[in-house]
């Protein structure tokens, strides 16, 4: 993993994204990492609802459960205003060691040039 990268916080803030909005991006991020690569159905229910009862002031209306590249990128952009790609933040955290496996398979998911590009540094 690269040095050469700005920390993800220090991008956000480049990006004009608040500290509660990137709170909220792990949040989903983890959350639906537990979901996808193990815990027991309770517990998976209990992280789920938690992450609602943080973040009720965003809207997630999509299926974290086995979230995909796609409602990612559209969670993300529908509750942050900012101009950003969704792979950059995927790339940044997983090269910070953030739920590595979920964010490698989301950008493998994102079938675009600049995910192509950012694979091929991971």
């Amino acid at each position: 993993m690269s040095s050469d990268f700005p920390l993800f916080t220090e991008w956000c803030e480049e990006n004009n994204i608040n500290d509660r909005q990137a709170d909220f991006i792990t949040s989903l991020l983890m959350t639906s990492s537990a979901l996808k690569y193990g815990m027991d159905e309770k517990l998976k229910n209990k992280m789920s609802e938690r992450l609602k009862t943080d973040f009720n002031d965003f809207q997630i209306d999509r299926e974290i459960r086995n979230l995909d590249f796609e409602s990612f990128e559209q969670i993300v952009k529908k509750n942050i205003s900012a101009t950003f790609d969704a792979e950059w933040i995927l790339f940044l955290l997983y090269n910070q060691g953030l739920c590595p496996d979920l964010n490698k398979h989301l950008l493998e998911q994102a079938n675009t040039n600049l995910a192509v590009k950012l694979l091929k540094l991971i």
